[in-house]
């Protein structure tokens, strides 16, 4: 329920006997004081007779006989054409029903009506401002025409009183009157934490629950009191609505103590039963902790190059912690080129200890940022984080080149940034040709085949050649090539892509001075350069490139054969390679080859793994592209 106060210069009242009594006016006119419930309402406008006003602090207003209104602005709320006995006006009797008749479906308009328009939440009563008021003058209808869903929106407020919650004030006013008998004496039904509970973190709040609802005008510290084992009275906040009685430690708790919580036997419900007796609740909070919090896993992850321009932020805690300390104070994200603070919007959940931040703008696809969570995060015990701890991270969209999707990963061993998967590839390896559960080379290539990628002949251009005539995923892969013996007269325009085959010295896939008398690129700079491009038209996406030899080595200088290639971060799978003589895949399973912007390339199979710079410009290998 709740209390409508209206203090203003119109509210002017006659003479106004006390209780139900009636005075007389000089000129014989009876007076009698009369109240408007739903529970006490106050600012109400009335019209009786000549006589105007608005119904007082009590809810009264003066009554001289015949039809009385009820108005707030110009809408009218109801009428009745005489004082009922007990000279009280329910909302029911203003529609015409029993006064138990509080599912009418009229009766829970004009509730809901007034008790949205309620400007003092903490009393069981009814309070009318005389700015509330005015703001339906313009609204010259009976409520029973009105939409009290929209009229009260439209007039400014935001929260509407629903009907099952209009019903069951009025159902509490009934009782609070005698209209509804009620001898049953209130109780506690339930407490978090319960009674003797231990273990209680030290950021927790008190929730009881009363068996039914209670006037929340008692609900005050003089009646309920938290206390330490000490004796001492604990500072709390405390709120109530309808059973719900909940109470705010102004600070957290102490680790290792025990609390009691204190009801006092005064407190009553609608119908004047008490609980008779004090009631306690008390419980033991959880040992000392001095252990400070630690982040347990984060999305980003340090040095991730995955993350979307509009994906969230998450990170998870080893344990839980203070949700007053998570805001974007204390977890601050940063554009790492300028140190520029990017806004965001940060949220708790205590269930999976995870922070969310959520970005105010999209982030810059291609940019490095940092997420420092400062120490100024507590957990429930109110240890502090040790020191910041900074994830860096990189925005980066999925690249698509030349049909194919990749995303990018930064090198753990240079910072720097590579494809995820080799050229051509549709997917990233899942397991070694090593695993236990292949038999032998043929199980590994049906299983991880899609992983592979293309075959480039050494500085050729992705004209076709690269991909095998049967090339579709779940099949049996990159294994046919057509084939030609006829030499190239361009190393940057082929003019078809069939794969060139040279058995012959220097097995080139060019022409060549040696064979043709034709130097289209005998040294190969021409090609190490077109491999060097990073402009998209070369075999590499936009921003990358083929490796150089230097690059490559750096990245695998700790691989030793073929298992060791697939735990190195670029997962690197025993693709084989395809061969200059017969334009045949082979060795698919036992080992895997990679070029470089030279013609080094980097080869590993299971018992070996290096760099060499033996290997023929016409056979075709595998590329994994760096970012320039």
């Amino acid at each position: 329920m709740y209390k409508i106060s209206l203090v203003t210069a119109l509210t002017v009242l006659a003479l106004i006997g006390c209780g139900g009594g009636g005075s007389s006016s000089p000129g014989g006119t009876t007076t009698t004081t009369g109240t408007l419930i739903d529970n006490i309402i106050s600012g109400v406008k009335y019209i009786n007779g000549t006589s105007t006003g608005y119904t007082d602090s009590n809810g009264q207003f003066p009554y001289t006989g015949g039809l009385v209104k009820f108005y707030v602005g110009n809408i009218k709320i109801g009428e009745l054409n005489s004082l009922p006995s007990d000279n009280r006006i329910f909302v029911q009797d203003l529609v015409g029903v029993s006064r138990t008749d509080t599912s009418d479906p009229r009766v829970q308009q004009i509730g809901s009506f007034l008790q949205s328009l309620d400007s003092d939440p903490s009393t069981e009563e009814i309070e009318l401002t005389q700015t509330d008021f005015d703001k339906f003058n313009s609204l010259n209808d009976d409520i029973a025409n009105l939409d009290v869903s929209t009229i009260l929106p439209n007039a400014g407020f935001s929260s509407v009183r629903s009907n099952t919650k209009a019903k069951r004030h009025m159902d509490n006013v009934l009782k609070y009157y005698g209209i509804i008998a009620d001898s049953t004496a209130p109780t506690v039904a339930s407490s978090i934490p319960a009674n003797s509970a231990t273990g209680v973190a030290l950021n927790s709040n008190i929730v009881v629950t009363f068996s039914e609802d209670m006037p929340r005008e008692q609900m005050t510290s003089s009646n309920i009191v938290l206390k330490d084992s000490s004796n001492n009275t604990i500072n709390t906040t405390i709120s109530f609505e309808w059973n719900t009685l909940t109470i705010t430690p102004s600070s957290n708790l102490l680790a290792n103590e025990t609390y009691t919580l204190t009801l006092d036997s005064s407190l009553k419900d609608f119908a004047n039963n008490s609980l008779g007796t004090n009631t306690n609740i008390s419980f033991d909070t959880v040992l000392s902790d001095t252990t400070p919090p630690t982040i347990s896993s984060s999305t980003p992850t340090n040095n991730d190059v995955n993350i979307g321009v509009s994906d969230n932020l998450t990170i998870t805690f080893d344990e839980e912690v203070d949700v007053s300390t998570i805001n974007d104070t204390n977890i601050v994200l940063r554009k790492v080129s300028d140190n520029s603070v990017i806004g965001t919007n940060v949220s708790y959940d205590n269930s999976t200890k995870t922070a969310t931040v959520n970005p105010n703008v999209d982030l810059t696809d291609d940019t490095f940022y940092s997420l420092t969570v400062t120490t100024g995060v507590t957990d429930t015990s109110t240890n502090a984080f040790a020191s910041n701890q900074t994830i860096d991270f990189m925005v980066g969209e999925d690249i698509t080149h030349l049909g194919y999707s990749y995303k990018v990963l930064k090198s753990p061993i240079t910072g720097k940034n590579w494809l995820d998967r080799n050229l051509g590839a549709y997917s990233v390896c899942t397991k070694s040709r090593d695993d236990a559960s292949f038999v032998d080379d043929a199980a590994y290539v049906a299983d991880q085949q899609d992983c592979f990628g293309d075959y480039y002949q050494w500085g050729r251009l992705a004209d076709g050649h690269q991909e095998a005539i049967t090339d579709a995923v779940n099949t049996p892969n990159k294994t046919v090539f057509n084939t030609t013996a006829t030499r190239s007269t361009s190393y940057s325009n082929v003019g078809h892509g069939d794969f060139i085959t040279n058995s012959s010295s220097p097995y080139d896939w060019t022409e060549n001075t040696t064979q043709d008398t034709n130097n289209v690129d005998d040294d190969g700079s021409l090609r190490t350069a077109q491999w060097s491009k990073t402009d998209g038209t070369s075999v590499c996406p936009i921003s990358f490139r083929v490796p150089s030899f230097y690059e490559l080595a750096q990245e695998t200088s700790s691989v030793t054969d073929r298992n060791t290639a697939f735990t190195n971060f670029l997962k690197f799978p025993s693709s084989g390679y395809v061969n200059n003589t017969s334009g045949n895949n082979g060795l698919r399973g036992v080992g895997g080859y990679l070029w470089t912007n030279s013609t080094n390339a980097f080869f590993f199979h299971n018992s070996g793994a290096m760099i060499y710079g033996g290997f023929y410009k016409s056979e075709g290998l595998s590329i994994r592209c760096i970012k320039d």
